[in-house]
């Protein structure tokens, strides 16, 4: 028979207290580099000096690919040095995706990229930085109500065609 002892008790703690915790995800100081997440789970995405001061001349791209039929929820504040420290963040591939926005600054973030892949482009300057970002990411099944977006559909109309609102 098997007895605990506050030794084994401790360890279980250990064990379970870092099993929800989210895994982070820190941005490469130059290059690209691909990362998979997984539905259900949570993820921190920093920028590339972790919980520093991000370095100089950054040239940074980071692709998040989530399992199919999912949505890739990030959010969280962004703080770098006004039009020279520039955070994009596509929804798709940097090159062919579209581009959710383009932050610089200090700003916000809560973007909702409902095609699973989402890319994040930060290049940074050779003098002042900033904080830098830290961004919480939740992948979620499009089915969820959690997932709410802001994106806006455009519709390409000819000359000569009639619209009419949808919701009326």
């Amino acid at each position: 028979m098997f007895i605990f002892n506050s030794k084994h008790i401790l360890l279980l703690f250990l064990c379970f207290a870092f099993l929800g915790r989210a895994q982070n995800i820190i941005m490469p100081y130059d290059g690209s580099r691909v990362d998979t997440l997984h539905a259900g789970s949570s993820y921190t995405v920093l920028d590339p000096g972790g919980t520093a001061t991000y370095p100089n001349s950054c040239n940074s791209t980071l692709k998040l690919v989530s399992d199919s039929g999912t949505a890739i929820i990030i959010s969280g504040t962004s703080q770098t040095e006004y039009s020279f420290d520039i955070l994009k963040i596509f929804d798709g591939n940097a090159t062919s995706g579209y581009l959710f926005d383009t932050y610089s600054g200090v700003r916000i973030v809560n973007d909702t990229i409902r095609t699973g892949v989402a890319t994040l482009v930060f290049s940074s300057n050779s003098s002042i930085n900033q904080s830098g970002f830290s961004f919480t990411v939740e992948v979620c099944d499009i089915g969820d109500d959690e997932v709410h977006g802001d994106r806006v559909e455009i519709i390409e109309m000819m000359p000569s065609e009639s619209w009419a609102d949808p919701r009326s």
